[in-house]
């Protein structure tokens, strides 16, 4: 036997045992048709040795699939597919299809004992959103903001002081007038670096209201020695 013949028989034996495997893509809301699908392949295993076009009507082909375990996949750009485990045992018979979860071992048929009806049918599941709409202006979120609240209560506060003010009393305005002054005091203070002003300010006040706890001495009377 020639080496042509025997290469020509030992092709037309590994062929013999190939399929071709077909499904078809199922549109829905998610994508209508073939026209928001754009080019999409079905490939299996990466796609490195055995792919297929997606057609107009949904339908793909991959040619000569040999007998193996595969992971069919719709690659498309704009939208997301579910995986499958293939599992061609012979080119007669048709190939045995069930779900596939990626990271689930090959090793075993137990991972997923749902079989799928053959040709393979797939839906669109996700559609793949790549840009971000703006966000539009929110004024309740603007006010939300503890930020802007702060700011809120301190205008108000600033606001009503002067109203406050004319309603207090006269003693009670000096004493306010006193504390803000001191505060003002304390700020250059501590600005300054001048600690014993500080400590002056805390201590000032403290013989403020004493009162002298001496009292005027008793005169003495002159007991001058009778005469005799």
């Amino acid at each position: 036997m020639s080496p042509l013949l025997f290469l020509l028989l030992l092709g037309l034996s590994v062929y013999s045992n190939a399929l071709d495997l077909k499904g078809k893509v199922i549109w829905n809301q998610l994508c209508p048709g073939a026209k928001t699908l754009g080019q999409a392949k079905a490939i299996l295993d990466g796609g490195s040795n055995y792919y297929g076009s997606i057609t107009r009507d949904g339908s793909f082909v991959i040619p000569d699939v040999p007998e193996g375990t595969y992971i069919l996949n719709i690659v498309a750009r704009n939208h997301l597919f579910d995986q499958y485990r293939i599992d061609i045992v012979d080119s007669l018979s048709p190939p045995e299809v069930r779900p596939y979860l990626p990271g689930t071992p090959l090793s075993s048929t137990a991972n997923s004992p749902v079989t799928i009806t053959y040709p393979l049918k797939v839906h669109p599941r996700y559609k793949n959103e790549y840009f971000v709409p703006k966000e539009s202006f929110d004024v309740m979120g603007m006010l939300q903001s503890p930020m802007i609240m702060m700011m809120g209560a301190v205008g108000v506060m600033v606001v009503a002081l002067p109203y406050m003010m004319k309603n207090l009393d006269p003693e009670q305005l000096k004493e306010v007038q006193e504390s803000q002054a001191r505060m003002v005091k304390m700020q250059g203070s501590i600005t300054s670096g001048d600690f014993s002003g500080i400590a002056s300010m805390f201590t000032e006040g403290s013989g403020d209201g004493g009162s002298s706890s001496a009292t005027p001495s008793t005169p003495v009377k002159n007991r001058g020695k009778k005469k005799r």
